[in-house]
């Protein structure tokens, strides 16, 4: 999203920061929702990460920069959080020694799908699947990645060229087994 967003434009005139948030939420929970699922965050914790970034918004709008996208920023923000609780859970598991929580019942062809994309992502360094995800799943531009991650945008393309190659071959030989399966 531009920076001259109807957003970004309230950001910059709204004095009243609890009228910004409410705005920013509205227009970009299903984004910060989706970047923490790519951060690791369970479905059922979710929507308490999206609570956490959307309250240090509210406590950082006076930090915002307004150069960029808005989306860059949530985007950094939500790595952070994201992060943290997926820290904090994994060392709630290794105490408690549970098991991940059951997947909930979709329709086996997206399960299949998520789960090969998941082998994918999983297949290529943190680098190259966070520039893939930024651009392919997200949409973000070669400068909104330069700007979320800081990267050098030079960087960011070197990347995602190396991830795209990378998912060519690896939809091609899975189309391969497919075949001979």
């Amino acid at each position: 999203m531009p920076a001259s967003s109807p957003t970004a434009a309230l950001v910059a005139d709204e004095p009243d920061h609890l009228v910004v948030v409410e705005r920013l939420y509205a227009e970009h929970h299903s984004f910060v929702w989706r970047v923490a699922g790519r951060f690791g965050v369970a479905p059922h914790e979710r929507e308490d990460v999206v609570q956490d970034v959307f309250l240090v918004v509210y406590h950082a709008l006076d930090r915002y920069e307004h150069r960029g996208a808005m989306t860059s920023w949530l985007f950094g923000i939500t790595r952070g959080v994201a992060r943290n609780r997926v820290r904090r859970q994994q060392r709630r598991r290794r105490s408690l020694h549970a098991l991940p929580p059951p997947e909930t019942s979709r329709d086996l062809e997206e399960v299949e799908a998520a789960q090969l994309l998941e082998r994918f992502l999983g297949s290529v360094s943190s680098r190259h699947r966070i520039a893939f995800e930024l651009s392919e799943i997200e949409g973000l531009t070669g400068p909104e990645i330069s700007k979320a991650t800081g990267w050098k945008l030079n960087t960011v393309y070197t990347r995602l060229r190396a991830a795209r190659r990378a998912f060519d071959t690896f939809t091609r030989a899975h189309a391969a087994e497919g075949s001979h399966g």
